[in-house]
């Protein structure tokens, strides 16, 4: 057995209540962790990592169904349409579940209402890079160059109403600007054209912008948090920056249909806070650039509902619709 393994199975151990006689129904059936993006991305990474985890802590087989398509929808329409009896589970992101609310007209779920939050995994921070080359050294050096000579400053971000793109356009609307959204369909184009000067600044997870930091290219002028984070320790925050508005996280948790029992609930909960106390869990957290959470349920119901108003507030005053 290897040492994560152990550790994993000594955890198991003291975790309280798996044996509930209410539960023994679901113990020998697999547990199906649908993933609602495409394998090799973040969330893929996550929903592996806590697979791997949870196995031996459940003593139930955890295995990762990728289920892309519609901006996440697809895969969360199919847990949201799922058998409540805690089989089959959600890694549920901000796209699907706090973005599209705020800017789709119709939806084949409701977050709230067909959800039944497990637990927040995890939060990654955004981070705001610009070119090496790039005279701005600042948010407000950007906004200052857009007013200075309009249209002279557009971003990069993974599509229309991702956190990139809305966080982009509050910039315009705290800066009272227009700086232009150019939507890419992948990372690998909106980096080239970053680093060629096509396209001025970006928001993006650590995994995307620090490799590029590191080789030269690029500069972070930014981090969409509170405090400094210590892996980049002399990148000023959004808060001393002037601009609080523009923090914002993307987030990892996980959900099951929303009439699951309140005992699988409270099992599926513990044994991910259990994984995401061990320091296994947090180091390969910490690789993807994230912050291990595991909060207990009814604060994820409370985070949830408020990241959606969030982001519908967001949406109103950038005037961002996706439809």
């Amino acid at each position: 057995m290897t040492p994560t393994r152990r550790a994993f199975s000594l955890a198991a151990l003291s975790l309280p209540g798996l044996a509930a006689p209410a539960l023994a129904q679901q113990a020998d059936r697999p547990i199906r962790l649908i993933v609602p993006y495409p394998a090799g991305g973040t969330a893929d990474a996550v929903g592996r990592m806590l697979a791997e985890a949870m196995a031996p802590v459940l003593g139930q087989q955890v295995i990762v169904d990728n289920r892309s398509g519609g901006g996440g929808m697809i895969g969360a329409e199919a847990v949201a349409k799922a058998t409540p009896d805690g089989t089959t589970l959600l890694l549920g992101l901000n796209g699907p579940l706090s973005i599209n609310p705020a800017i789709r007209t119709s939806m084949p779920y409701d977050p709230l209402r067909d959800f039944a939050p497990v637990t927040l995994i995890c939060e990654i921070p955004g981070l705001l890079g610009v070119p090496a080359d790039s005279p701005a050294r600042s948010i407000a050096d950007l906004i200052s160059a857009e007013r200075a000579r309009p249209g002279s400053i557009s971003f990069a971000s993974q599509g229309i109403g991702t956190t990139g793109h809305l966080t982009g356009e509050l910039m315009n609307v705290l800066g009272n600007v227009n700086m232009t959204h150019v939507p890419y369909r992948g990372t690998s184009q909106a980096m080239g054209d970053l680093l060629s000067g096509r396209v001025q600044f970006t928001w993006d997870l650590p995994t995307v912008l620090v490799p590029q930091k590191e080789a030269g290219r690029m500069r972070i002028i930014a981090a969409a948090t509170r405090e400094r984070l210590p892996e980049l320790p002399d990148v000023a925050t959004v808060v001393e920056q002037g601009f609080p508005q523009l923090i914002y996280s993307t987030w990892v948790g996980m959900l099951a249909p929303s009439a699951t029992p309140r005992p699988v609930l409270e099992r599926l909960n513990a044994a991910n806070r259990q994984v995401l106390a061990t320091p296994e869990a947090q180091r390969r957290l910490v690789s993807f650039g994230a912050k291990a959470s595991g909060l207990p349920l009814e604060e994820y119901r409370s985070y949830l509902a408020a990241e959606i108003a969030k982001w519908r507030d967001v949406a109103q005053r950038a005037n961002v619709r996706a439809e």
